[in-house]
């Protein structure tokens, strides 16, 4: 008996014993999990649905450019050299699905349904919304190098150099983005240089119209003082701005006369990135959407979509104004900034009855931080504050032998109450680590090679390299997702390869 009905026995459906839903599912076969030659067919079939989605995107792009000297046009010092050019390009974003993420389970009848009335997503999987999305861009930049002063006392030479783009998005505002730079020989050892620029990076189309993904979530809302399930909708967001950065470098060069084949730099560099896009959901800013009362302006209120727009209305802050969904989209938010040095060293000489070739590159990075909220305290990245890479060749006829050494200094990875990173302190840190820095990690490689000469008049090069030869291990340091937790660094710093060999052979004609 199911209900007071007889049914003999043999497993149905609980909806076909229902008077008043019966009707809505003829034919309803019962699957049956307990008998070991499974479901019968017809069930399965029905559960059974094939789902599959194709993403194409298409870029056509044009351009064209005209630069060298303007006519003879100058200054004493030289000639004014220009550069013009245009350019177009047709994004296209093209998603097509045979099931939706946003279609729900219709529940009437059946004992499927959430207990608040909700219905769960019908596809589990492998599932994205149709999207057809298109952003067109035209640019115009020119670029102008102007000689001011040559020959004189002080002055070897003394250029500046001006540019400056223009860039029209059909999905959102024009941008200009511009950078001014000046050149400056003291003399032929002694070179200052610098420059001033402020950037873009538009959104492309994935960060605009990515297609939704559904779920369903438990959560408590503080605007209403309310908690239930309602849908979590992960998206694009067409309203995305570009990023925008302001960067300054100066620079010094050294070339002293009484040592030749040497040089030497040093680079001072800062950028500030501002409207930086971020992926954010609802449940992480949901004070800060608070913080906006009475109005409830802020763009991260729009995360939540509720039944009643007007805060005026005297419901807004009832439960009938539960979010029917909670988003999670980028938005520009957040903001990033770093400084540093760059310093590079150049030498090449001659020594037993070869060639030497000597390059040192190094990066002093204090400061790489993210703030991605408003109010929040920053972020740092896991990465060396010091790197160095140095190349040593030498050769001897046919023969050469280089190496190539990477140094990556220590990583400070505290973030307690104490911790110092990049200059700021974080007296609110939830991860404290046992060993709170990673150790320096060295990395040396081996090139050796013959070259071999043909009698057509090529030459054939045979090389062995050995990356990492002593086999260096990136270090371990623990995760935030619990323990062990333990994950060796990626790229772009820390490489756990280990040690490798490459053979092969070079032919030139």
């Amino acid at each position: 008996m199911v209900n007071g009905v007889n049914v003999g026995g043999t497993p149905v459906c609980w909806v076909s014993t229902q008077t008043q839903f019966a009707g809505l599912y003829p034919g309803c076969v019962p699957t049956n999990i307990v008998d070991p030659n499974g479901p019968s067919v017809a069930s399965f079939n029905y559960l059974r649905h094939e789902t599959f989605w194709s993403l194409k995107q298409k870029l056509d792009n044009v351009g064209v450019s005209i630069g060298g000297g303007l006519w003879g046009i100058g200054l004493p010092a030289g000639e004014i050299r220009a550069n013009l050019s245009a350019d177009a390009r047709w994004a296209t974003y093209d998603m097509i699905s045979n099931a939706l993420p946003t279609e729900f389970v219709n529940c009437t009848g059946l004992r499927m349904c959430l207990a608040n009335g909700g219905a769960p997503v019908r596809w589990v999987q492998n599932t994205n919304a149709p999207v057809s999305a298109r952003n067109d861009v035209v640019e115009v930049a020119l670029e102008v190098n102007v000689p001011l002063l040559k020959d004189i006392p002080m002055v070897r030479e003394l250029s500046t150099n001006w540019a400056g783009r223009y860039t029209k998005y059909s999905s959102f505002s024009a941008v200009e983005s511009w950078k001014g730079g000046l050149d400056w020989h003291l003399n032929n050892s002694i070179r200052f240089r610098g420059t001033l620029s402020q950037d873009i990076r538009a959104p492309n189309l994935n960060d605009l119209y990515q297609p939704p993904g559904v779920g369903s979530t438990n959560f408590s809302d503080l605007l209403t003082n309310t908690s239930n399930t309602t849908r979590q909708v992960s998206r694009g967001n067409p309203d995305l701005t570009p990023e925008k950065a302001r960067s300054v470098t100066v620079g010094l060069v050294l070339t002293p006369s009484f040592l030749p084949a040497f040089s030497f730099s040093v680079d001072y560099f800062e950028t500030k990135l501002t409207d930086a896009i971020i992926t954010i959901g609802y449940g992480n800013v949901q004070n800060l959407c608070m913080a906006s009362a009475p109005n409830y302006d802020s763009p991260f209120c729009s995360l939540a979509i509720r039944p009643i727009t007007n805060p005026s209305d005297a419901n807004y802050r009832t439960a009938a104004n539960f979010p029917l969904e909670i988003r999670n989209s980028p938005l520009n938010a957040a903001r990033q900034e770093t400084h540093g040095f760059d310093f590079q060293l150049n030498y090449v000489w001659d020594m037993w009855s070869g060639h030497f070739s000597f390059r040192h590159l190094a990066t002093y990075q204090p400061l790489n931080e993210t703030v991605n909220l408003p109010g929040q305290f920053p972020t740092w990245a896991v990465a060396p504050d010091l790197r160095q890479t140095t190349f040593l060749s030498y050769q001897k006829g046919d023969w050469s032998l280089s190496l190539q050494n990477q140094w990556l200094g220590k990583v400070s990875l505290a973030n307690s109450d104490n911790a110092v990173n990049g200059g700021s302190t974080n007296p609110t840190g939830t991860q404290n680590y046992v060993e709170p820095k990673l150790p320096s990690f060295n990395v040396l490689d081996v090139t050796l090679s013959k070259t071999f000469h043909l009698e057509s008049g090529g030459n054939t090069e045979a090389f062995l390299t050995v990356s990492n030869i002593a086999n260096e291990r990136a270090p371990l340091y623990g995760s935030n997702s619990g323990l062990p937790g333990l994950f060796y660094p990626t790229q772009p710093y820390h490489d756990d390869t280990g040690r490798f060999f490459t053979a092969g052979v070079r032919i030139s004609f």
